[in-house]
């Protein structure tokens, strides 16, 4: 099996080594990643500029390049060298992300993004995060997710085409976990804003504490803050289907729009 592998951190990012690692025991990876920080960057792509790309070194990978593109551009982009090189790609991995990837987190989300980029070539994809309980990550409590990157080998292809894993653990020594949790997407919302910059410019900062969470028992945000693994299938189609007869009626006329 051949993997690929990207991330948002940037590829001298402790989690995408430690997930390299883990996934070279049992399948042959590919790294393309970013060469530097990319959170928050989604699913774009880079459209009106061009793209560098270097040989990079990554210990446990087969080949492994770091471009100046987004975490989707990686993949999108991986996949086409891995084809050349003759390694053709049967699964996509993006993290291990430093930071929580639940909730809405996922729709800012670069390593989301570049799971879902794989989505769309058909490729089983998986994103794994650990969240932070205290703003800072200890490398030594990758293992829970690591073993879940290593489950999802064989549960992740098993899906649906168009929906990818996404996994979260806290950042919690092992034997404080308090297991696996199958969960949906809650909410979380911050209250960071644009802070204007001695040079006129604006820099999205300010405090970073969420202001509202969701509590109800199912949600990632939830089993995470309670030192649970979460694992949440995602689709790519975002069609609100409960919503279909308020839109017919005013799309056919029998309702006039407000």
């Amino acid at each position: 099996m051949n993997i690929l592998v990207t991330n948002d951190d940037g590829i001298r990012a402790a989690g995408i080594r430690a997930l390299v690692q883990a996934l070279s025991g049992a399948a042959d990876v590919f790294v393309c990643a970013p060469d530097s920080q990319r959170s928050g960057k989604s699913h774009s792509l880079s459209i009106t500029e061009s793209v560098s790309v270097m040989p990079a070194r990554m210990p446990g990978a087969a080949s492994a390049f770091e471009t100046t593109g987004s975490p989707a551009d990686c993949v999108k982009l991986g996949l086409q060298l891995a084809e050349e090189a003759g390694m053709p790609i049967d699964m996509v991995y993006a993290g291990i992300n430093l930071g929580g990837n639940i909730g809405c987190d996922t729709h800012y989300s670069g390593t989301v993004g570049a799971a879902m980029e794989g989505a769309f070539f058909g490729l089983p994809s998986v994103a794994v995060s650990v969240e932070s309980m205290n703003g800072s990550h200890d490398i030594r409590h990758f293992g829970m997710a690591c073993e879940l990157a290593l489950r999802a080998l064989e549960e992740a292809p098993k899906l649906p085409p168009g929906t990818i894993l996404n996994i979260n653990t806290p950042d919690i020594p092992r034997e404080e976990l308090q297991g696996v949790r199958l969960t949906r997407l809650g909410h979380r919302y911050y209250n960071d804003t644009f802070r204007r910059q001695p040079d006129g410019s604006y820099r999205l900062g300010g405090s970073p504490h969420r202001v509202k969470e969701d509590d109800p028992e199912g949600l990632d945000v939830t089993a995470v803050r309670s030192g649970w693994a979460s694992v949440t299938p995602i689709h790519y189609d975002y069609t609100d289907y409960s919503s279909f007869d308020i839109v017919r009626d005013w799309v056919s006329g029998d309702r006039d729009p407000e």
